[in-house]
């Protein structure tokens, strides 16, 4: 059987609130507003040949730079191993230079010295005389007070180098005696010459010993030289 529900008399049929209306018209403008048709998206960029061919250009010549920056950031960095290289190898060559310069110059002193000691003793044995007269006339200058001088030296030399000095004596202001004698001891070319305090000597064994122990030590490294 049915069943009807008990009409309630909930119907306003009175005429409309103002809520009711202020309902109605926006219900109203949500209709008319769902209605409006919408915006049309735009329509995609365009470009022409010339702009592509621009952009084209921009982007050729970008790359173009960019190239060149690189090789010359290399040429550079190649450039600059290649002069430390080079200053590199000059050390090196200037070492052996000075090294080769150095052994060249201790050879040179050392043919020196060979050829020194060949050569003084014949020289010396040559001149002799010279040697002698030369020895004592380099006194004389210290000696102008003395009473006397002493000459020693080779007998067969005696006799030549008395009658020299004499003259040479006078040349020099010395009015002192000059006593020349002989003495086995000395070798030919040397002499000694004795005064009151002091005296001289010519010594060829000592001359030759003197020149080499200053080569020997003009040729020493530094570290032997301090020592």
């Amino acid at each position: 059987m049915a069943t009807y529900k008990k009409y309630m008399f909930d119907l306003d049929f009175g005429p409309p609130s103002q809520s009711r209306a202020a309902a109605a018209a926006a219900a109203a403008a949500e209709a008319e507003h769902d209605h409006e048709p919408e915006p049309e998206a735009p329509p995609p960029p365009t470009f022409t040949e010339e702009d592509l061919q621009v952009v084209r250009e921009a982007a050729w010549e970008e790359g173009r730079n960019t190239g060149l920056a690189e090789a010359a950031a290399s040429a550079e960095a190649q450039l600059a191993e290649a002069m430390t290289r080079l200053a590199e190898a000059m050390g090196s060559l200037h070492g052996a230079q000075e090294q080769a310069a150095d052994e060249a110059q201790r050879v040179a002193a050392r043919v020196a010295m060979a050829v020194l000691r060949k050569i003084l003793p014949a020289a010396c044995e040559e001149h002799a005389f010279e040697e002698v007269v030369r020895t004592v006339q380099d006194c004389f200058a210290n000696v102008l007070d003395e009473p006397r001088i002493i000459v020693r030296t080779e007998a067969d030399l005696v006799d030549p180098v008395r009658e020299r000095l004499e003259s040479v004596a006078v040349m020099h202001g010395f009015e002192g005696r000059v006593v020349v004698q002989a003495d086995q001891r000395l070798a030919r070319g040397d002499c000694r010459v004795e005064w009151t305090d002091g005296g001289a000597e010519r010594d060829q064994a000592r001359l030759i010993a003197d020149i080499e122990e200053a080569v020997a030590r003009s040729l020493a490294l530094p570290e032997a030289r301090e020592e």
